[in-house]
């Protein structure tokens, strides 16, 4: 009951600094005047989107890159009934393909790259959960 309590309690946490870190990054992109109405915004790697939402809630178009299946359904749901958006599940490279994703435990340290895994796996003591084969979709500016 007690640890249960105490998760719920660092979610909360969590997602209460997560808000004022958006309320930060709206504030910094209005400041710089780079975010307006219409606007065309890539996010790549958009994790939960919130990110994303704050500037589509500033107006802008978003096209978000996520390779991690959990993810992007937490966008989908963040984003459903707005229009203005699109999601690409997928990561983002040079060329097209497929690679392995590491999923970690920690969903925020999951990578395509392998030293980064080994890096991550040997900091936390904790090995990278999960391997999952995705798409890669090669986008270029």
């Amino acid at each position: 009951m007690l640890k249960k309590l105490i998760g719920i309690l660092r979610a909360l946490r969590y997602d209460f600094n997560r808000r004022q870190h958006m309320s930060k990054v709206r504030m910094a992109y209005r400041r710089l005047n780079i975010i307006s109405p219409g606007k065309l915004v890539f996010e790549i790697g958009s994790f939960d989107g919130m990110v994303g939402l704050a500037l589509h809630n500033m107006g802008a178009r978003i096209v978000m890159a996520e390779p991690q299946p959990m993810m992007c359904e937490k966008i989908r749901e963040r984003f459903a009934g707005k229009d203005n958006w699109t999601l690409e599940e997928a990561g983002v490279g040079a060329k097209a393909g497929t690679m392995t994703l590491k999923i970690s435990s920690n969903l925020m340290a999951s990578t395509f790259s392998s030293k980064f895994a080994d890096l991550s796996s040997k900091e936390t003591g904790k090995p990278t959960s999960r391997r999952s084969r995705r798409k890669l979709s090669p986008w270029a500016t």
